[in-house]
């Protein structure tokens, strides 16, 4: 046990203070009959202040162990309305973008430690966090990616977050201290009249990761949420020329998934359903082996509660003051 100073001490009011004062002040204008009587009274009252005031000191260090994952991970999420396809996990009915959330959430509990940044693509690319290893806030951010309205969704152009996701890529490599993971999360789908681009510039800056390719190639019918009222309402395509409102249909494209995966020289992952998750826990483990820095050691100091020593004049004092009581009580 090392030397304890007073500034070493601290409090940790078991009922907030001002509320326990407040109490103890009324407490001694109850003034009792005779000198020790209200003398016994005040020393009760400062007695039960101070116990309320929890004192704490430090106690031996406990030894610690920490794991770190070295290791930046850039997610890219695509957000166009393909995303909200319903045809994840059967009939279960999960969209393709609830999936990849899900997904995402598991990624970041098990690499406890990386840093992270977002980038999300529809109509334009954007970077949504900077490089942070809050866990908690880069899953809020994800969380929070949801599609364009039908009214300003220009369809799906992957090629619109190519030359952000070489430039961030390029970034992370730079730092030089930890590796550089993507999770390219996609279901494939690209505008019909749109060939796509190469990302094959970006593998020279990439040290694992992979391309999560959600859907099926049957596809799924798309429901968004309208922002006034908050319903789903289904996305159709409206042909002016006939007057016929049809159904559209998204499917998962494994070409386009493929092609980006081979580029960026990592594996591609098709995730349609839970009953397919393995593929992508055997890499999250493994980039974990990878990247799990030795593990830390330490000692981090711990506080120890004093306010029993407070305690039992209390209870010697009521003792003494209910068997004065039960006394006259007697003699009466």
């Amino acid at each position: 046990m090392f030397p304890i100073i007073l500034e070493d001490i601290r409090i940790n009011p078991i009922l907030p203070i001002w509320l326990v004062a407040t109490i103890c002040v009324l407490l001694l204008f109850c003034k009792r009959k005779g000198v020790w009587p209200y003398i016994r009274q005040i020393i009760l009252i400062v007695l039960i202040f101070l116990l309320n005031l929890r004192f704490q000191i430090p106690k031996e260090g406990v030894q610690i162990e920490t794991e770190k994952v070295e290791a930046y991970i850039l997610f890219v999420v695509d957000d166009t309305i393909s995303m909200v396809a319903n045809d994840y996990d059967g009939e279960n009915y999960y969209t393709r973008l609830e999936a990849a959330k899900s997904d995402c959430r598991y990624i970041l509990d098990e690499l406890q430690g990386c840093k992270s940044c977002i980038i999300s693509f529809h109509n334009t690319a954007q970077q949504l966090t900077p490089i942070t290893d809050d866990s908690n806030y880069t899953f809020g951010m994800i969380n929070g990616i949801y599609p364009l309205s039908s009214l300003y969704g220009k369809g799906t152009s992957i090629n619109v977050c190519r030359e952000l996701v070489e430039s961030n890529l390029k970034k992370l490599h730079e730092r030089m201290d930890g590796k550089v993971i993507v999770f390219f999360i996609t279901d494939g789908e690209m505008n019909k009249d749109d060939e796509l681009e190469s990302f094959a510039k970006c593998k020279k800056y990439i040290d694992g990761g992979a391309v999560l390719g959600y859907g099926t190639e049957k596809g799924g019918e798309m429901f968004l949420k309208d922002q006034y009222s908050g319903e789903y309402e289904q996305v159709s395509y409206y042909d002016w020329d006939t007057g016929y409102n049809e159904i559209t249909v998204s499917e998962y494209d494994p070409v386009n998934a493929k092609k980006i995966a081979k580029e960026m020289g990592v594996p591609l992952i098709h995730r349609e359903s839970d009953r397919d998750f393995e593929e992508l826990e055997d890499l999250v483990d493994q980039i974990k082996e990878e990247t799990l820095s030795n593990t830390e050691n330490g000692v981090e100091d711990t506080y120890g509660d004093v306010y029993y020593i407070f305690a039992w004049p209390i209870a010697l004092l009521l003792a003494f003051e209910f068997i004065s009581y039960k006394r006259k009580g007697s003699v009466k």
